[in-house]
């Protein structure tokens, strides 16, 4: 099965504006021994596959996360990715006091209503599962910057039941079981270890 062939295309979503591009995440995950699920950014829904490749009941998702992104926002998510392009490894060659500064300059040139920002930023970022079949979407962290998640995550249950769960600052989530969390958790001097926290109750 290829994604291509089972999820709409996304960019229909988006607004054009000058200087806009689209940016989307293809998120999948197993969720179970014979069951794959897909995040379909235009329906809203977790989408799920069995082995064959036939298709099961969909899970709605709530309302997205944001339907709006102020242009200081919009730059952060994008700047990274920008400089890149432009300079190449942004991490070595600016201090973060000239990154602030690109950033704000950035910022007044973004043209596009709040709207218009939000339709091309990606509303998820990860997606996992856990054995159980219990399913986890990690948004994207519009405060943090960049174009990746912050400690919020959407656990969403077999029965399409969601909440919120924030996860401690500094920690990383790379697989969920039943009973806990296991990840990468981070120093105050951004040293990382393996570690693993209890499952946050329900």
């Amino acid at each position: 099965m290829a994604l291509g062939d089972v999820l709409d295309d996304p960019s229909g979503d988006f607004i054009q504006s000058d200087g806009g591009f689209p940016l989307w995440y293809r998120l999948w995950a197993p969720c179970g021994e014979n069951l794959v699920r897909v995040h379909d950014r235009v329906r809203n829904q977790l989408r799920g596959f069995d082995g064959s490749g036939a298709e099961v009941d969909p899970i709605d998702l709530p309302p997205v996360p944001f339907t709006e992104v102020a242009p200081r926002q919009f730059a952060g998510a994008v700047f990274a990715l920008r400089q890149a392009e432009v300079t190449g490894d942004v991490a070595t060659r600016l201090t973060r006091e000239d990154s602030l500064r690109l950033v704000n300059q950035m910022a007044d040139m973004v043209q596009g209503a709040p709207h218009e920002l939000a339709s091309y930023l990606p509303r998820y970022v990860d997606f996992r599962c856990s054995e159980d079949g219990t399913m986890w979407l990690q948004p994207l962290d519009l405060d943090a910057g960049g174009l990746s998640g912050g400690p919020s995550w959407l656990r969403i249950e077999l029965d399409g039941a969601a909440r919120d769960v924030r996860l401690p600052d500094r920690f990383d989530a790379l697989r969920f079981t039943p009973s806990r969390i296991w990840g990468v958790s981070r120093d105050e001097f951004d040293r990382p270890s393996v570690a693993s926290i209890p499952l946050p109750p329900s």
